[in-house]
């Protein structure tokens, strides 16, 4: 069986070759060590979120990856079918925050594994399982000094397949671009909860003032199905002057493609 299996697999990859088809198609990654805008057509994203009011959500994010995908269109009727609950997309425009895509927000609770699907124009183009993440909870200090060391500490009930610390300054002002910016980024091992932030690991340029700080800790599984990459996501921060970070639709869209990036960098 195995030999028949591997006859079959040597066949799809000569038949690749020969026709000269998009060899991304057939060397779609497995795993975030691989993944770039090139190796998937595609980024479906879950983020989990508490509002301060405790309600639960998942904020659901679809952005296409290439030019070369063709199946999306801002017209296009996009829904993501979690269980027998079919949640609507819409559609946005954020030229300064990395372009256009998808977003929803849902209340339905993400199982320990969930069927997920995504639908195009009545036509489905993924069904696969999804792990829920993890929720990081982290004793944030209620004053950071970057120029001081800082040692983090946090908790998660088990591992998830990827962990990343973070640390960012910028300048407060009106355009939706942070300049000056800085950020500290590490990928820390699923089991580890702890991290030392060294001393100016993040550099505060113009007024300290009108600076904003944030410390987070980034929970992420992951995974690449039907020519998608699909991120479970938790991110875990603390913004100062002391309240906890909360972000609009604009830093959601943001914060998920910095992670794809993060992710991409990862050897």
């Amino acid at each position: 069986m195995r030999h028949i299996v591997g006859l079959i697999l040597m066949a799809i990859l000569l038949l690749g070759i020969i026709n000269g088809c998009d060899r991304r198609v057939i060397e779609v990654p497995t795993n975030p060590q691989q993944v770039s805008d090139e190796d998937a057509a595609r980024v479906l994203s879950f983020q989990y979120h508490t509002t301060l009011e405790g309600i639960q959500y998942y904020y659901i994010n679809l952005y296409k990856t290439a030019d070369y995908n063709k199946d999306l269109d801002d017209s296009d009727v996009v829904e993501v079918v979690i269980a027998d609950s079919v949640i609507a997309m819409h559609y946005y425009d954020i030229p300064c925050w990395g372009g256009k895509g998808w977003y929803a927000e849902d209340t339905h609770q993400l199982k320990s594994t969930q069927t997920v699907k995504l639908r195009i124009n009545d036509r489905t183009v993924l069904t696969t399982n999804v792990r829920a993440v993890n929720k990081a909870n982290s004793a944030f200090p209620a004053t950071y000094d970057p120029q001081q060391p800082l040692t983090l500490n946090w908790y998660v009930a088990s591992g998830n397949q990827y962990q990343f610390v973070k640390a960012e300054a910028w300048v407060n002002n009106m355009e939706c671009v942070h300049s000056p910016y800085s950020a500290y980024v590490r990928q820390v091992a699923a089991y580890a909860r702890t991290h030392d932030f060294p001393a100016n690991c993040i550099t505060v340029e113009g007024d300290p003032e009108n600076t904003t700080l944030v410390l987070a800790v980034q929970e992420v599984n992951y995974k690449v199905a039907d020519n998608t990459a699909v991120m479970v996501y938790q991110i875990d921060s603390y913004g100062y002057w002391g309240v906890r970070f909360n972000t609009d639709r604009e830093e959601r869209v943001q914060a998920t493609r910095e992670l794809m990036s993060q992710l991409s960098q990862i050897r």
